[in-house]
């Protein structure tokens, strides 16, 4: 994570698969936090791939607002 200051904030997670040495996934997030609402925008890339079926690689991009 790195915090701009304290509403702003930029993330970066990873999931590895150690038996196979590859990475399965990876999220980059912005996070914008005032008083009461938490906005944020996350971009998740997703390396699965199953050899029985047409499932590959996948992208998402979802925002998110949250009331607290």
């Amino acid at each position: 994570s790195l915090n701009f200051n304290d509403n702003n904030k930029l993330s970066f997670e990873t999931k590895k698969n150690y038996k196979t040495d590859s990475t399965e996934l990876y999220d980059i997030s912005y996070q914008y936090i005032n008083d009461c609402l938490t906005a944020s925008l996350v971009f998740r890339r997703e390396f699965y791939e199953d050899r029985d079926s047409d499932i590959g690689p996948n992208d998402s991009l979802m925002f998110k607002i949250s009331i607290m």
